[in-house]
């Protein structure tokens, strides 16, 4: 699942969670100032805020080629046939503090078995010292150009590195070292729809607290 597509999901549940509770306490949620009451008093304790906010992000241009980019626990994909360009947020690619690897592997578009002379990927990796740098501002700390004449090689895939040394004032490396793989739960797909169904089905007979509990 693209994390796009989790966010979406994580924000319709807060929606129907906020509905849900707003016609419990008579509240109207479509009232400016109580949804930002709602909101400051269930959502924020969950948040936390930093006095540095440094920004990482990357310039994205591909045609030719599908690219998947993999960062520390998670990867995004350029998968469409045609051109892509995107500058994409790299921030939650980032674990904690010290030595980072990018790793972009580049692979023919659908249909075709090797890279042809019509591939081309660059990516620019930059930084900014805090959430409000201008983008003119930003440095260029590493880059990815995809090699021309790759065609006479007959590639089905290339794969290169961006290094990098990340500053940032969190660290969620004990988190992901006692993450649990879930590919080795046992019908985990049949599971997670199953789970799905059920919390559908909550929201279907406006059981507030069962859902409320799922949340």
């Amino acid at each position: 699942m693209k994390k796009n597509q989790l966010w979406s999901m994580l924000l319709l549940l807060m929606l129907s969670i906020a509905n849900c509770k707003g016609q419990k306490e008579n509240l109207d949620l479509n009232n400016k100032e109580n949804m930002k009451e709602y909101l400051t008093k269930n959502i924020s304790p969950y948040l936390k805020t930093y006095s540095e906010t440094p920004n990482y992000q990357l310039q994205v241009n591909k045609q030719g080629c599908r690219v998947v980019i993999e960062g520390y626990a998670e990867d995004y994909r350029f998968v469409e046939n045609g051109g892509e360009s995107m500058l994409l947020p790299y921030n939650y690619l980032i674990p904690f503090s010290g030595p980072q690897q990018i790793k972009i592997k580049v692979y023919p578009k659908e249909g075709e078995t090797y890279l042809t002379k019509y591939a081309h990927v660059n990516i620019k990796l930059g930084y900014g010292s805090d959430k409000k740098t201008k983008l003119a501002d930003y440095q260029n700390i590493g880059s990815f150009t995809l090699p021309e004449g790759l065609e006479t090689h007959k590639l089905p895939y290339y794969e290169g590195i961006i290094t990098f040394d990340a500053k940032v004032p969190f660290d969620y490396s004990k988190d992901l070292n006692t993450a649990k793989d879930l590919t080795k739960i046992k019908d985990i797909r049949s599971l997670v729809e199953n789970k799905y169904k059920e919390i559908q089905k909550l929201a279907i007979d406006n059981d507030f607290n069962g859902f409320l509990k799922e949340n």
